[in-house]
């Protein structure tokens, strides 16, 4: 696992606030189809009003209808080049690492609109 524990030393890390963990527990209440972390991740965007970032359908419809804000890995990808936060060479790879390390399909329709040129970027 030295993929997470890479993304995880660039990131800061917060204790859950109280407020998190009672949304946490509501959540636990409303779904059994969720794990803990999902549930605590739902929880803690909703209570910090930020984007949840997930592949699972059913953790993205439930965070919808819970009134979270989702955002899809596609965008995420798109944007790390499209901003150039990191070369499309670099997501890529990205990507590649995660479709082996996480045993994700990704459609050749998806990875197309990730990689799209735009003509802006054509130029």
């Amino acid at each position: 696992y030295d993929f997470p524990l890479q993304i995880l030393a660039q990131i800061p890390i917060i204790p859950i606030s109280a407020s998190v963990g009672e949304a946490s527990v509501q959540l636990q209440l409303e779904t059994a189809k969720l794990g803990r972390g999902e549930r605590e991740a739902i929880a803690f965007c909703q209570v910090e009003k930020v984007l949840f970032a997930t592949n699972d359908a059913i953790a993205r419809k439930f965070a919808q209808e819970q009134g979270v804000q989702v955002i899809s890995l596609q965008a995420i990808l798109r944007g790390l080049w499209v901003s150039g936060v990191s070369s499309l060479e670099e997501v890529r790879t990205l990507l590649e690492r995660i479709k082996r390390t996480d045993y994700l399909d990704v459609p050749a329709a998806v990875e197309s609109e990730i990689f799209r040129l735009d003509e802006e970027q054509c130029r």
